[in-house]
């Protein structure tokens, strides 16, 4: 008979593993003339593995709390050393450039420059707003003439085009640098970097 918890060979009937000291579970006398037949049956190199008390069986865990072998032959020198990996995840300037298409600003809140992407969101949504207002108010007020309106439109709508290409190409070069730094520094930026 072999203690199930650390495969030492028993003699007789012990209650308690000689090898490991672990309590041993009851069996019926006929359970244990089959274990005793089997056990001789069994060839001198098939016999399980003894332990002294000192040596730790292999499904033991190491120091480190991590299982080190199923062999009973195990060094320390040949254990696999095991190290955390962290993965941060990276983000796509494509997506940060097409969000900044859809959406002015939002490619940048996606990239990571929250405050920025706000101001851009504010700007360039708030900008035609402003337009229209003022234009009207100088209409009423001022008596301008639709010529000169018109002109005052026109040259509002390049800037917002050049205003709104810039948000897309920034937020494309945000999330390039956001990237780059991860790249660096195996971290993702805070506020008080310079990225």
């Amino acid at each position: 008979m072999f203690c199930p918890y650390c495969g030492a060979s028993l003699v007789g009937d012990e209650i308690f593993c000689s090898n490991c000291g672990s309590k041993l579970p009851e069996l019926s006398t006929n359970t244990k003339n089959k274990l005793s037949h089997a056990q001789q049956q069994l060839p001198s190199n098939k016999q399980p593995q003894q332990y002294h008390f000192a040596q730790m069986p292999p499904w033991k865990t190491g120091p480190d709390d991590t299982t080190i072998s199923t062999s009973p032959t195990t060094s320390s020198s040949s254990s696999p050393v095991l190290s955390p990996t962290i993965t941060i995840s990276q983000k796509e300037p494509w997506l940060a450039a097409l969000l900044s298409f859809i959406f002015p600003g939002i490619g940048h809140i996606y990239a990571g420059k929250v405050g920025r992407g706000i101001s851009i969101m504010i700007l360039l949504l708030g900008l035609p707003v402003f337009l229209f207002f003022a234009s009207i108010s100088l209409m009423i007020t001022m008596g301008f003439s639709p010529a000169f309106l018109i002109i005052f439109f026109m040259m509002s709508a390049m800037f917002y085009v050049i205003g709104f290409v810039l948000n897309i190409y920034d937020a494309y070069m945000i999330a390039t640098r956001y990237n780059d730094f991860v790249t660096r520094h195996k971290r993702p930026p805070t506020s008080i970097d310079k990225w």
